[in-house]
């Protein structure tokens, strides 16, 4: 009979929005029509504009609320419908949760704070009020509905409260722990941490775990409640630079004055080190056979702690070499033959004498060339360089035939005493071609550090190297391609090299 008497109210229901008048129904039509127009246009707006995803749902969803009331004022109104009531209420709460959920995500995070005001999202804030608009809305539409006494039912379930509470007291340790991170901050998105044997810059901080990227570009989540239980070191707090410190192990023989003159101008052209704090140099340890001198330096951010390492032991051997100081042999290692003078390959020496980049340099510049570069195979097929790459090395053809292709069309062929890389070494400019072997080639690779040795002993070279830039400009503009001044251009060489 229930069942009945409700299929009877909304018969009666029907026929009363059946009738209603014209007007009415042309009003509805041209509302749906106006949502389904608008919602088309704010998301091409969203995918040509770049407006945010959400700010877009969110103004669909503003919309739908006001046809929602409209709807209610207009037709349920006058039908004297108690039945619809209810979900109809849960209808509009469903718009309301939808519409404040995406206000949030799309109008405030994204747009406002993130193009507009371009700062950090701080995601568990946001998700926090979510949480709570959440509650009022449920609650809300409860105490609406079902006439629900929230105080008299949580005081009546507090053994189910303390039973729930610890079966979940690892998530809320975590939910605790994470409001806490919050109001302390003890570190932000960006900085780079150490906690949990896990080292990476913070990415994320959400209600459970906070997300970090590590050097290797994985993402790890560590629990907010194991962050509060660890050590936790911050290496972008109280400052960004690193420090680091590097062993340089010296025959007992050297002089530390003249060793620590070397050491210096390492750190002087070392690009990642910091100015400040300055880098110290120490002789650190004694032995045996060697005394060990520790450089003491601060890279610039974190992330370049391991470039700034590298950049610090290959100049140690360069300016090494230059100074005369030899890297000591292990104390184990007996030797039995009579030191002798590294000499180049002569063939090679004749070579790079024919390069014009090398012009008026001397037997023994071009020999310490020769032992500063390195020499390289490559098998047919094998791709030297790429177009658009980054790399900075100098290679001089000693045998065998190479193809300079751009786009995959082939521009010209290169032999044995031909050489190709130097505005990369030069300038720093990306490779515009590629460079293909189409037999074994054996080339010399000649990187920044060799060539600052080799301008070091001859200033002389500055000479070919204008000349260089001034007929590239020429060639360039004789087939009416657009190349830099060649002012710009030993602009950019001074830069790097002096």
């Amino acid at each position: 009979m229930v069942i009945e008497k409700y299929f009877a109210l909304l018969a009666a229901y029907a026929r009363q929005i059946m009738g209603l008048p014209p007007e009415t129904w042309l009003m509805l039509g041209l509302i749906a029509a106006l949502f389904a127009v608008s919602s088309l246009g704010l998301r091409l707006a969203a995918r040509r504009g770049g407006v945010p995803e959400g700010a877009v749902r969110a103004l669909n969803w503003l919309f739908l609320i006001f046809f929602l009331h409209w709807a209610e004022a207009r037709v349920v109104a006058t039908l004297d419908a108690p039945l619809l009531d209810t979900p109809l209420l849960i209808l509009k709460t469903v718009c309301w949760w939808f519409f404040l959920r995406n206000a949030l995500d799309g109008l405030y995070a994204d747009l406002y704070l993130g193009r507009i005001k371009q700062k950090p999202v701080n995601h568990y804030f946001i998700d926090l009020f979510k949480f709570l608009i959440l509650l009022l809305l449920v609650f809300g539409a409860l105490k609406t509905v079902f006439d629900f006494q929230w105080g008299s039912i949580l005081t009546s379930s507090a053994i189910l409260t303390a039973v729930i509470g610890f079966s979940m007291q690892d998530t809320i340790g975590s939910l605790v722990s994470g409001f806490l991170i919050q109001l302390e901050k003890p570190f932000s998105p960006g900085d780079w941490i150490a906690v949990s044997g896990q080292k990476g810059m913070v990415v994320e901080i959400s209600w459970r775990y906070t997300k970090i990227q590590t050097i290797e570009k994985d993402f790890v989540l560590v629990p907010n409640n194991s962050i509060s239980k660890d050590t936790l070191v911050n290496y972008s707090r109280p400052i960004l630079q690193v420090r680091s410190e590097v062993a340089v192990p010296v025959p007992l023989e050297v002089p530390p004055v003249k060793v620590k003159a070397a050491l210096e101008e390492v750190v002087r052209g070392a690009r990642l080190v910091a100015e400040t704090p300055e880098p110290v140099i120490r002789a650190d340890d004694i032995r045996a056979d060697r005394i060990i001198y520790a450089v003491i330096f601060f890279a610039r951010r974190y992330e370049d702690l391991r470039p700034a390492r590298d950049e610090i032991i290959s100049s140690v051997w360069y300016q090494f070499r230059k100074h005369g100081i030899e890297l000591p042999y292990p104390i184990t290692e007996m030797r039995h033959v009579r030191k002798r003078e590294a000499v180049a390959p002569a063939e090679t020496v004749a070579i790079l004498r024919g390069v014009p980049l090398f012009s008026g340099l001397g037997e023994a510049e071009l020999s310490l060339l020769v032992q500063s570069a390195a020499v390289s195979s490559f098998e047919p097929g094998r791709r030297i360089v790429t177009a658009g790459g980054t790399d900075t090395s100098l290679f001089v053809i000693l045998a065998g035939q190479v193809a300079v292709k751009k786009n995959g069309a082939e521009l010209a062929r290169l032999n044995a005493g031909d050489f190709f890389g130097e505005m990369a070494l030069l300038t720093g400019e990306p490779r515009t071609a590629d460079v293909e072997a189409l037999s074994p080639v054996t080339s010399l690779a000649v990187d920044r550090e060799a060539f600052k040795l080799l301008l070091e002993k001859n200033q002389s070279i500055v000479a070919n190297i204008t000349a260089m830039f001034k007929e590239r400009s020429k060639s360039h503009a004789a087939a009416g391609r657009p190349a830099p001044a060649p002012e710009t251009l030993f602009g950019l060489f001074k830069k790097i090299f002096f």
